[in-house]
């Protein structure tokens, strides 16, 4: 499930997660505002994590660009497909 959160006028320059999941907040130095984000139950922490390593692993596998010491920031994440 992916979701997209409407808020800011400009480009968000920062976020940040709340160590248990469900609040997010972001930043935009442009327009001057911070949000602060409540996630649904079941959009937790640990769901955004499984879809964004979907998303990058074979970018970090494969990118040439990428140091190896960052080519296992997912490992031990397992996959959305996995559930």
């Amino acid at each position: 499930m992916l979701k997209t959160l409407e808020g800011h006028e400009n480009k968000v320059v920062g976020v940040g997660f709340s160590p248990d999941g469900k609040k997010i907040i972001s930043g935009s130095d442009e327009d001057g505002t911070a949000i602060l984000w409540d996630w649904e139950e079941d959009l937790n922490l640990d769901r955004l994590l499984k879809y964004s390593c979907d998303w990058a692993r074979d970018y970090l596998k494969n990118n040439t660009e990428v140091e190896q010491s960052d080519r296992q920031l997912c490992d031990g994440i397992s996959g959305t497909q996995d559930r």
